[in-house]
């Protein structure tokens, strides 16, 4: 009989108490993938999205649907010709966004290209907030825009996962930013581009 582990799936798109936890099949890593033991998996606004059906043209109707991009754990095994990471490594990365999602599980497989030795000084519930917020704010502001001190930044939900992590680089990156952001999390977000 195969391994068994948990994992988070829906049947039905509709709100969170559609998601359940069930067990099933541990993945086997393919050629160039890597398994990881998952610590700590985040929930990112699309996957909320997807669940609530907006995005069934992408997401299609079969069902079960797993659940969960980012993750952060331990390397369990690698497939065949990955050579840079190896059991035992303390990861962090995405699943293959063409695939199948699932890294609200006990395990889940990804290409060894989305995955990368995690900083030792962020916990793994830490590390996984900062994967999605915070790779797309950071290619934004640095690769895309060119942000440059001294520059204006308008950061859009700037308590969201994205605009939490964008105010903060552009603070360190020396730009003035302007963050909008509802009364109740204003407080949060004037604290995120000041010293500690």
């Amino acid at each position: 009989m195969p391994d068994q582990m948990r994992a988070a799936m829906f049947d039905s798109y509709g709100a969170p108490e559609v998601l359940y936890v069930t067990q099933t099949e541990r993945p086997v890593p393919q050629p160039g993938d890597v398994l990881v033991r998952v610590s700590a998996s985040s929930v990112n606004g699309g996957e909320v999205i997807a669940r609530q059906g907006r995005l069934r043209l992408v997401t299609g109707r079969r069902f079960p649907q797993r659940v969960g991009i980012d993750f952060c754990g331990e390397v369990s095994a690698v497939g065949l010709g990955v050579t840079d990471l190896a059991v035992g490594d303390r990861v962090w990365g995405a699943v293959d966004e063409r695939g199948p999602r699932g890294a609200a599980a006990d395990y889940v497989t990804a290409p060894a290209g989305n995955v990368a030795i995690a900083p030792a000084s962020l916990s793994p519930a830490q590390a996984v907030s900062l994967l999605s917020g915070g790779s797309t704010s950071l290619v934004a502001l640095r690769d895309v825009a060119g942000l440059r001190p001294g520059e204006r930044l308008l950061a859009r939900g700037g308590a969201g996962g994205v605009g939490s992590v964008g105010v903060q680089i552009g603070a360190m990156m020396g730009a003035h930013v302007t963050a909008l952001a509802s009364a109740a999390t204003a407080a949060f977000v004037r604290g995120l581009g000041r010293p500690r």
